[in-house]
Formats: C-alpha cells, sequence, structure tokens
C-alpha cells in the first residue's frame, strides 16, 4: 500500500496510522495478559523485541504524516495522538528495558527518602 502511486501520501498515512493504531493496542492487550499470567519475566526478550519493532513503525508513521498530513480518520485522531502513543512506547522501553538503579543504590535512596542513616 505505502508503495502504491496512485494513492494519495494523506490516505496512505491514515491507513498506516490506523494498522500502527490498532497493532499498539494489540501489543499493550499482550503486554496485560503477560502480566496478569505471570508470563512477564519470561517473555521479557520478546517483550523488547515486539516493542521494538512497533517503536520502529511509528517512528516512520509519524515522520511521514508530519512531512505529508494525513486526511481525517473516523477514529478523528490527529497528529499529535500519533506522537503521544510513540512517546508512550518510548517511556514503556526506557522503564522495561533500560538501565535499572544497582540494588545498593535502590536501598540507599530508600533509606534517604525514610529518613534513615546510611550503615556504612
Amino acid at each position: 500500500m505505502a508503495s502504491e502511486e496512485q494513492v494519495p501520501p494523506q490516505i496512505r498515512n491514515a491507513i498506516a496510522a490506523t494498522i500502527w493504531l490498532l497493532e499498539v493496542d494489540a501489543f499493550r492487550k499482550a503486554e496485560e495478559e503477560f502480566m496478569l499470567s505471570g508470563e512477564y519475566e519470561r517473555c521479557l526478550q520478546d517483550h523488547r523485541a515486539m516493542l521494538s519493532m512497533i517503536i520502529a513503525n511509528g517512528d516512520q508513521v509519524v515522520f511521514a504524516t508530519s512531512k505529508e498530513g494525513m486526511i481525517s480518520t473516523p477514529a478523528n485522531f490527529k497528529l499529535e495522538d500519533l506522537k503521544a502513543t510513540l512517546n508512550s512506547l518510548h517511556t514503556t522501553f526506557r522503564c522495561q528495558h533500560g538501565p535499572h538503579n544497582p540494588q545498593r543504590t535502590d536501598q540507599l535512596i530508600a533509606q534517604l527518602l525514610n529518613g534513615e542513616k546510611s550503615k556504612d
């Protein structure tokens, strides 16, 4: 569809954005099911790969829509909605797969927040 020259870019972008938002919705539902089933930790590598792919697709959709525009859709979402969804996915990636504090750092932060003195 994206390579069809006869389809105006605004229509292609609306279709691509709709499909991408459906992919995001399916991903979030699967993510929730993994958490509820207790399978989340076991599926973490799959989560990372799927999330990376959805973010990459979203980057392409947002770029094309920013550049060429998009017709109004029945769901009436806008470019700002696409950007907010993409930002949410980036946040999920950083929180789940980004760097984390070592356990000792977490303990020190908890002590500070609780007003305790360090035992070192």
